[in-house]
């Protein structure tokens, strides 16, 4: 397939647009793009013209643009009940964390190293110290009480502003 691609809710038929990334395959960023839902890459030029990868039109998808006249009990690409180890799971599968990054969470902050995260505690004191560093130059106060609820990932290349 060619052209532009939609990533496909199948429960109501929602559509986006693809957010290509070199490092994973388009389907796969549809699903990281929508996490708590089944999604399917369509590609064309027009949504009315785009197919999947079996040749099919997503206008013969029988939940086709259904989204815009109601909505689908339990259709959503970030399903706030869904668990937390869900999408700490999620984390460890993202392609763009690297070796080095810090993961920050309901259950504290992490490293992580080759497809996995470290407890910070498990880590070593220059990277321990590196963590307190990051956080106290780029988590304002109002920031940190607001991402108590959630996560924030640190990219090691991000640098504190100035």
């Amino acid at each position: 397939m060619s052209g532009d691609g939609y990533c496909v809710r199948a429960c109501d038929g929602y559509y986006f647009p693809l957010i290509k990334l070199s490092r994973i395959s388009d389907q796969h960023s549809c699903e990281l793009a929508c996490p708590s839902a089944q999604v399917q890459l369509y590609e064309g030029a027009t949504i009315e013209q785009a197919h999947n990868a079996k040749g099919q039109r997503y206008s013969a998808l029988p939940a086709a643009f259904s989204f815009r006249d109601k909505l689908t009990a339990g259709c959503a690409c970030n399903d706030p009940a869904a668990s937390h180890d869900y999408y700490l799971g999620l984390s460890r599968r993202d392609p763009t964390l690297q070796t080095g990054d810090i993961v920050v969470g309901e259950k504290g902050a992490f490293i992580y190293s080759r497809s996995s995260l470290v407890s910070v505690s498990h880590a070593s004191r220059q990277i321990r110290a590196r963590l307190r560093g990051v956080l106290s130059r780029n988590v304002a106060p109002d920031e940190a009480r607001a991402s108590q609820n959630g996560s924030v990932a640190l990219n090691k290349t991000q640098r504190p502003p100035k």
